[in-house]
């Protein structure tokens, strides 16, 4: 490009002082219609260098004067978008640190802004659900729900959902719900939240169905599906025993799958059903068979708080295998809760000295609390009080 250039104002002072060198001026002259322009060479040519000058120094001020526009056009453009970031930053720093008022008020403002409506508005949503804003939840849920940028989204559904669930708006839970199904099959999210709905829907039945599938799933965690099995278990027994009789639920227990019935909250809630009721049958039958060397000593931890009326037969058990294992800390304390249920006080006394001389099994609050009643029906109050504040302390 320079060679050219250099080429051509080479050019160009060849024919400025050739008419020099021949001792002619040259004549340039130019006719268009009527009209005839007549200028020497060296005329017309610093004319035209003249002309190409005062085109390069227009073409810089044009080309300055444009960059500046679109660069103040753009920083004005984008002030608002900037302070939109700035506001939702501020706003999720305030959800963060609880300030959800703030937080919901600085999310909401910069949503449209920012350019990403769903995550602002789902992030509003849960700032006024904690702030015990109904209506202001409801509002946001339905501008995502009417929103067809994100009414389609699962991670959208899924947080509706369980907000919509810890509002106790179970209709429209299970509308939304419903709308998602499909994905009921395949994805443990919407599992977890048609088991939790069902439960506070109390459609216990439906629950334990679709516990079988959770309990396949390795994101659900145990812990959770204990809780859903205890709830679910718990109201179907209930329920049956209320409305129906007391031989149908022995006839839904046996039904239920071997698995099932060797889980121990599942047993735990069954026994629990049956000794509120005072189905003393069914109950032992129940319990007998684990009255026996090696069970579950959560099993048992859990078991030793039933309401019992009458254990004759459990405490026999308990008794022979605690001839065999006089320092087991576990049947000792199982003892003891099942006499001081059934209200033979100087057993459970016994029972609760020897394991609290054991070094190796130490006395939790529940077995200090049931102390404590037992040492007061044996209207041993200074005593009773010691072993109360030792539960107080735990």
């Amino acid at each position: 490009m320079k060679s050219l250039i250099f080429f051509i104002l080479l050019f160009l002072v060849a024919v400025a002082i050739s008419p020099m060198l021949i001792g002619e001026k040259g004549y340039i002259l130019i006719a268009m219609g009527n009209i005839t322009i007549e200028s020497t060479v060296v005329t017309a040519l610093l004319l035209l260098v003249f002309s190409i000058i005062a085109l390069f120094i227009a073409l810089r001020v044009i080309k300055g004067g444009v960059n500046f526009s679109f660069g103040a056009w753009r920083k004005f453009s984008l002030a608002s978008q900037r302070k939109a970031k700035r506001d939702f930053r501020k706003g999720v720093a305030s959800y963060i640190l609880g300030d959800y008022a703030n937080a919901e008020t600085l999310i909401v403002k910069s949503a449209e802004p920012i350019n990403n409506e769903e995550v602002a508005y789902l992030l509003a949503t849960d700032a006024a659900q904690k702030q015990g804003n109904k209506a202001n939840v409801l509002h946001y849920l339905q501008y995502l729900e009417s929103s067809d940028n994100t009414k389609h989204h699962i991670e959208s559904a899924l947080v509706r959902i369980n907000t919509l669930m810890a509002m106790k708006e179970y209709e429209k839970a299970r509308s939304l719900l419903n709308d998602f199904h499909r994905h009921v099959g395949h994805q443990p999210r919407f599992l977890a939240l048609e088991i939790s709905l069902s439960i506070a829907e109390l459609k216990f039945d439906s629950a334990i169905e679709y516990l079988v599938n959770a309990r396949k799933e390795k994101s659900i965690s145990d812990s959770e599906i204990r809780a859903w099995e205890e709830k679910a278990f718990s109201g179907q027994f209930n329920r049956i025993i209320r409305e129906q009789s007391n031989d149908e639920l022995a006839t839904y227990w046996s039904n239920l799958p071997r698995k099932v019935k060797q889980r121990e909250v599942v047993i735990v809630c069954y026994a629990n059903v049956l000794a509120q009721n005072n189905i003393q049958q069914g109950l032992e039958k129940v319990l007998l068979p684990l009255i026996k060397a090696g069970t579950n000593a959560e099993l048992l931890k859990a078991l030793r708080t039933l309401p019992l009326t009458k254990a004759d037969d459990i405490i026999a058990n308990i008794q022979k295998i605690l001839h065999k294992q006089p320092e087991n800390g576990v049947w000792l304390s199982y003892l003891a809760h099942v006499a001081g249920q059934t209200k033979q006080w100087e057993m459970s006394s016994k029972a609760f000295h020897s394991l609290s001389q054991l070094e190796h099994d130490k006395m939790d609050k529940v077995d200090f609390k049931m102390f404590s009643q037992v040492l007061m029906a044996l209207n041993n109050v200074n005593e009773a009080n010691k072993v109360l504040i030792k539960a107080v302390e735990l």
